[in-house]
């Protein structure tokens, strides 16, 4: 419907999880998602009630994470959470290098499903073999990421 004359082909839905580099969380004795409350929050300004529907998903209800430092990239909020600066809330199919060198760490284990997916759109009716080698390229690399978080999460 928002793509007249387009063939969708779906590729993954986006789960956001709570990310700190190792000094903060040893600072603020992250573990818990209520332990969370206790450290600077880093925010994306486009996804301004990601933090309180995390809370909620958390059953922490009545939080007004409001406070802490806000960006407008996705890229600088992680940025901003490897150097220390706070806890971020940030998508996980994008931090996969910084979870694997340790640079990163997922504060806890509970993630939120934002209701955002992501396609690959091609024109209608039309065979094209080059787009169908991309999509099922990215598709075995969303796995591959998709494995690994369930290993290290």
């Amino acid at each position: 419907k928002n793509w007249p004359g387009a063939a969708l082909s779906r590729l993954t839905s986006e789960d956001i999880i709570p990310v700190a580099s190792p000094e903060i969380i040893k600072k603020y004795k992250l573990s818990s998602p209520k332990s969370v409350l206790n450290a600077p929050l880093l925010h994306l300004d486009t996804r301004q009630t990601a933090w309180n529907d995390w809370f909620a998903a958390a059953n922490i209800l009545e939080v007004q994470a409001v406070r802490g430092k806000y960006f407008d990239q996705f890229s600088m909020v992680i940025v901003a959470a490897t150097s220390s600066m706070g806890v971020g809330l940030v998508p996980s199919y994008l931090i996969q290098d910084e979870l694997n060198s340790g640079i990163l760490k997922q504060v806890n284990n509970l993630s939120l499903v934002t209701g955002n997916q992501y396609f690959i759109a091609t024109p209608s009716g039309v065979e094209n073999e080059q787009a169908e080698i991309f999509i099922k390229w990215m598709r075995q690399q969303i796995a591959k990421t998709e494995s690994f978080l369930k290993t290290t999460l």
